[in-house]
C-alpha cells in the first residue's frame, strides 16, 4: 500500500512540470514576431489617412473649444 501512493505523486509531478516548461517557451516565442508585423502595416494606413484627418481635426477643436 505504501509503494503505490509514492509512485502516483511522481507520475504527477512528472507529467505536470515537463508540460508547463515547454508550454512557456513557444509562447513567448510567438508574442516577439507579432510586434514586428503591427509596426509595418501601421505606417502604411497613417499615410494615406493623414490627408482626410485635416478636417476632423477642425470639427474637433470646435467642439472643445465650444
Amino acid at each position: 500500500m505504501h509503494p503505490p501512493p509514492p509512485r502516483q505523486d511522481p507520475h504527477l509531478n512528472s507529467l505536470s512540470a515537463p508540460t508547463p516548461i515547454p508550454d512557456t517557451p513557444p509562447s513567448l516565442r510567438t508574442t516577439p514576431p507579432p510586434p514586428p508585423p503591427t509596426n509595418t502595416p501601421h505606417p502604411g494606413p497613417l499615410p494615406p489617412c493623414a490627408p482626410p484627418p485635416p478636417p476632423t481635426s477642425a470639427a474637433v477643436g470646435k467642439q472643445i473649444v465650444g
